[in-house]
């Protein structure tokens, strides 16, 4: 008797414990109400474990760390079109760039003679201009990111061609090595980087065949160049040569203008800049350009 009022006597005391207390509501978690802003249930829907992601909302808590989304570039290459007229003018670029700075040694035993000058210092002359302008390129892939190929290449055009003059009314060794060895060079390096760097925007598929192309026309400077530097000095002396390798860096003016920009897909609407871009221009205004 005493156990079974001992059991009912428990069993009305915990009822009676539980009677005044109020089971809280079941709501989702703080994430999903950000969310979905509302406080119905969650519906009751299987979830493939696959589906899932850290920071997804059914879970009730979010990822710390950050999501990681991977640009998607939709632009490709035309891979021919127009980008094979960048590359005959980027051939004809390289061709000349490498044509002059490895005929310096055609004016090396005049220079002895004008100057008497030691060789070891005359011959700074060419190594400096066909040193400086594979030097100076990090300085002109800089600045081509900046403001685009077609503008660093007529920057590199106008400012070989003064040096070229320059240096054709030099008195002495020193004033050939600032002139055509280092500010040659320097000048010759934005035209050559921007040449590599236009073919490879235009081409994706070919880009080895185009490239290949493209630095071709270094070693067909060499072998026309240096002729015609002779055969220059023969018929009108080494400082009018001067002129004539003028003529043909500006040669170079009017080709440099047919860098260009990589067009748009019709539809597609990015501020992404291409470095054959003019400064401040996007790829929308480009392409209304």
């Amino acid at each position: 008797m005493n156990s079974k009022r001992e059991t009912v006597d428990l069993s009305e005391t915990s009822e009676d414990q539980t009677s005044g207390l109020k089971q809280p509501p079941l709501l989702a978690p703080p994430s999903y109400l950000e969310t979905t802003r509302t406080t119905e249930p969650l519906p009751m829907t299987r979830i493939d474990p696959d589906d899932l992601r850290p920071d997804d909302p059914r879970l009730g808590f979010q990822s710390s760390e950050p999501e990681v989304r991977e640009e998607c570039d939709d632009d490709s290459a035309p891979d021919g079109g127009w980008g094979w007229l960048i590359v005959l003018v980027a051939f004809f670029t390289n061709m000349v760039v490498d044509g002059i700075a490895y005929s310096c040694g055609v004016y090396f035993p005049i220079f002895l003679d004008e100057f008497h000058e030691s060789a070891s210092k005359t011959s700074w002359i060419g190594s400096l201009c066909s040193g400086c302008y594979l030097a100076i390129s990090p300085i002109a892939g800089a600045v081509t990111n900046r403001y685009g190929c077609r503008t660093v290449s007529m920057i590199g055009c106008i400012w070989a061609a003064v040096s070229l003059g320059v240096a054709s009314f030099a008195p002495s060794v020193d004033i050939l090595i600032l002139t055509l060895g280092i500010s040659t060079g320097a000048a010759f390096g934005f035209l050559y980087l921007p040449s590599l760097v236009i073919v490879s925007l235009w081409f994706e598929k070919k880009r080895g065949v185009a490239t290949g192309i493209t630095t071709a026309g270094s070693g067909m400077g060499m072998f026309v160049v240096p002729p015609l530097c002779q055969l220059m000095i023969e018929s009108w002396g080494w400082r009018n040569s001067m002129y004539g390798m003028c003529a043909l860096v500006l040669s170079m003016a009017p080709l440099i203008f047919m860098y260009r920009p990589v067009p748009v897909k019709s539809g597609e609407k990015k501020t992404k800049k291409h470095p054959s871009d003019s400064p401040g221009q996007s790829e929308v205004e480009r392409e209304s350009s």
